[in-house]
C-alpha cells in the first residue's frame, strides 16, 4: 500500500515547488509602463462594394492604434476617385455612382498609411427613362387618317417594354386610338405617355383634299335632229367642293343613229341614239337623241299642156341637192322613162318626183281634139280644169262669131268672143285629127282665161 503511494506524493511536491518560484520570481522583477495608443492605420467600410449606377454610398473610416486597435480619428480625412467618371466621393466621404466600372477610392490622413477600397458600379435595373413618338411631323388632307407609333427606352438607351402607352391630341383632328383623324385644314399634336414619362408633342398638318372630278353634266344644244343635221356637247365637270373642274371628256355612244366627231353630233340614219361623257370613272348624265329624215322639200314645176302621143323632159329639184326619181300614178295615161313622161292618151297624167320620202305630184293638162267621123267638121274637145279637178267637154258648133262657145263650128281663121263681155279670146293651136285612130295633125297650144266669172275657151284652126 505505502509504496503506491510515493509517486502520488512526489508530484504534489513538485508541483507546489514550482509554484513558489514563480511567484518568488515576479516579485523580484517588476514590468513597464504601456506605450500611448497613437492613429497607424485607416479602415473602410461600404454599405455595397457593387452600387449600381445612380446610387450612393456613405463611406465608413475606422482609426486604428499600433496595436490595431481602434482609435478615435482626430485628423482631417481626404478622399479621392481614380475614375471620376464612374463614380465620384465628396469631402465627406459620400460615392456616388455614375457610369458602370470600377474606380479606386482612396482616404488618406497625415503620418497615415492611406486605405483604398475598389468600387464596381453595376447597371442600374432597366426603367422607363423616356418615350418618342413617330413621325414627328406629318401632312394629311381633311379626312384622312395618321397612325403613330411610341418606343420607351431605359436610363441606358436600350428600348424599354411598355405595355401600354396613353395618348392625348389637340388641334383640327380627332383621335381614336394611337391615330389621329384630320377634321379640318389646320393643324393638331399627339403625345404618349406612361409611368410618368411624356414624349415630346407630334405634329400633324391638316391640307385640303386637292380637286378631283366628281361629277359630269353632259347637256347638247339639241337632241331632235335630221340626217346630216348637228348638235354641239358641253360636257362640264364639277369637283368635290361643287368648283368648275376642266377635263378632257370622251363620249359614249349607244346607237347608229347618230356618230360623235369632238363634241359635235351628226345625225346619220333616221332613229334614235345614246350619248354620255365620262372621264375615269366618272360618268355622265345620258341624252337621248332622236333622228328623223331631213326637211326638204322637191320642186316640181307644173308642165305645160300637151298633146298625146307626145314627150316631155322633167326637171324637178330636190332641196337637199339628192338625185329625183320620177314615177307615175296614171300609166293608163303616160308613162315615165328616166326624166321624160310620154303623153300616150288624153287626159289626166299625173306625176311624181321622189327623194327618199319627199314628193312632189304635178298634173298635166293635155287636150285631144277628136274628129266625129258621124259629124264632119265637127270636134270634140277634152280640157281637164286643174283649178277644180273636173272635166269639161267643149263641143265646136255654131256662127262663126258671137254665138256661144257650145255649138260653135270650128273653122279656120277662127275666132271666139263671148256677147256678153265684148272681151275677145285669141289662142292658136293643132288641132289632133284621129281617123280610125290615126293621129293626122297636132295640138300646139290652148288658152283659157277667166272673162266676168266664166271660163272662156278659144282656138284658131291652122290653115
Amino acid at each position: 500500500m505505502n509504496t503506491g503511494l510515493k509517486p502520488l506524493a512526489l508530484l504534489i511536491i513538485f508541483v507546489l515547488c514550482i509554484s513558489g518560484c514563480v511567484y518568488r520570481s515576479s516579485q523580484s522583477a517588476p514590468s513597464d509602463p504601456p506605450a500611448p495608443a497613437v492613429l497607424t492605420s485607416l479602415r473602410i467600410a461600404l454599405a455595397s462594394a457593387s452600387p449600381m449606377v445612380g446610387q450612393s454610398d456613405q463611406i465608413t473610416v475606422t482609426g486604428l492604434d499600433q496595436k490595431g486597435e481602434t482609435i478615435q480619428i482626430g485628423v482631417a480625412l481626404a478622399y479621392s476617385s481614380s475614375n471620376t467618371t464612374v463614380a465620384t466621393v465628396s469631402s465627406g466621404g459620400l460615392i456616388q455612382a455614375l457610369a458602370v466600372g470600377s474606380s479606386t477610392i482612396t482616404v488618406s490622413a497625415p503620418a497615415v498609411t492611406p486605405a483604398t477600397v475598389t468600387v464596381a458600379v453595376a447597371p442600374d435595373s432597366p426603367a422607363l427613362k423616356t418615350i418618342t413618338i413617330s413621325p414627328m411631323t406629318a401632312t394629311v388632307q381633311v379626312g384622312q387618317m395618321q397612325a403613330y407609333t411610341a418606343q420607351g427606352y431605359d436610363q441606358y438607351g436600350n428600348p424599354f417594354a411598355v405595355q401600354n402607352f396613353t395618348y392625348a391630341s389637340q388641334g383640327t383632328a380627332i383621335r381614336s386610338g394611337n391615330s389621329l383623324q384630320a377634321l379640318s385644314v389646320g393643324s393638331a399634336t399627339i403625345t404618349a405617355s406612361s409611368g410618368g414619362v411624356t414624349s415630346p408633342a407630334a405634329t400633324l398638318t391638316v391640307v385640303q383634299i386637292p380637286p378631283t372630278l366628281k361629277s359630269i353634266t353632259l347637256s347638247a344644244s339639241q337632241t331632235s335632229l335630221s340626217i346630216g343635221g348637228t348638235a354641239t356637247l358641253t360636257a362640264v365637270g364639277a369637283d368635290q367642293y361643287g368648283n368648275p373642274f376642266s377635263f378632257p371628256p370622251t363620249f359614249n355612244l349607244s346607237g347608229p343613229a347618230v356618230s360623235v366627231s369632238g363634241t359635235t353630233v351628226t345625225g346619220a340614219a333616221q332613229g334614235s341614239a345614246t350619248i354620255t361623257a365620262y372621264y375615269g370613272s366618272v360618268t355622265s348624265n345620258p341624252i337621248s337623241f332622236s333622228v328623223a329624215l331631213a326637211s326638204q322639200t322637191v320642186s316640181f314645176p307644173t308642165p305645160a299642156s300637151q298633146a298625146a302621143l307626145t314627150t316631155e323632159g322633167l326637171t324637178a329639184t330636190a332641196s337637199s341637192g339628192l338625185s329625183v326619181t320620177y314615177s307615175t300614178f296614171t300609166p293608163t295615161i303616160c308613162s315615165v322613162s328616166s326624166a321624160t313622161v310620154s303623153l300616150l292618151t288624153a287626159g289626166t297624167c299625173t306625176l311624181t318626183a321622189r327623194n327618199g320620202d319627199f314628193r312632189s305630184v304635178r298634173y298635166f293638162d293635155f287636150v285631144d281634139a277628136i274628129r266625129l267621123l258621124d259629124h264632119p267638121g265637127v270636134y270634140r274637145r277634152n280640157v281637164f280644169d286643174s283649178s277644180d279637178s273636173t272635166w269639161q267637154q267643149c263641143v265646136c258648133g255654131g256662127p262663126r262669131k258671137g254665138g256661144d262657145l257650145h255649138g260653135h263650128t270650128c273653122t279656120a281663121d277662127d275666132h271666139v268672143s263671148r256677147p256678153d263681155s265684148g272681151a275677145e279670146v285669141h289662142s292658136q293651136c293643132y288641132i289632133h285629127f284621129r281617123a280610125s285612130g290615126q293621129v293626122l295633125h297636132y295640138l300646139r297650144s290652148l288658152h283659157r282665161e277667166w272673162n266676168n266669172g266664166d271660163r272662156s275657151i278659144g282656138w284658131r284652126l291652122p290653115d
